[in-house]
C-alpha cells in the first residue's frame, strides 16, 4: 500500500504524499489489515476504503484515512489497474526493462585516470 494502495511500480499514488508506505512505515500493511501485494479493488469494499467503517484511534490508521482521496470516482472506473515502472528520474513507463533497472540500482562509478599506470 504505498497516497497508494498497491500498482504502479508496485504502489500507487493517490496523493502528492507519495506512497502510504513510506508514511506508515514497514507496520502500516499489518496495521491496517491491508497486505501490500493487494490491488486497489481489494481496498475497496462495496465502494468504500477498506478502513472507512474502522473506529481505530491508531495513528497509522487515522493518517491512512486522511490521506485517502474520495473512493466514488475509483470505485466507479472501469478502467483495470495499470502498472507503470519509475527509474531514476525519468518519468514513469509501462515498459520494464532490466537494463535501467540494473544502472538505477548499481550507478557507475566515475572513470579513474590513473588505471593506465597499473
Amino acid at each position: 500500500m504505498e497516497a497508494t494502495v498497491r500498482s504502479e511500480e508496485s504502489r500507487e499514488t493517490f496523493s502528492e504524499l507519495g506512497p502510504l508506505i513510506h508514511l506508515t512505515g514497514e507496520r502500516g500493511p499489518f496495521v491496517s489489515g491491508l497486505a501490500k501485494e493487494v490491488t486497489v479493488a481489494d481496498a475497496l469494499i462495496n465502494g468504500e476504503w477498506w478502513l472507512t467503517a474502522s473506529r481505530s484511534r491508531n495513528a497509522i490508521i487515522s493518517l491512512l484515512k486522511q490521506c485517502l482521496p474520495s473512493p466514488v470516482p475509483i470505485a466507479q472506473s472501469r478502467d483495470d489497474d495499470k502498472y507503470l515502472w519509475k527509474m531514476g528520474e525519468a518519468p514513469p513507463s509501462s515498459s520494464f526493462s532490466k537494463a535501467k533497472t540494473w544502472l538505477t540500482i548499481h550507478q557507475p562509478n566515475p572513470p579513474v585516470f590513473w588505471h593506465e599506470q597499473i
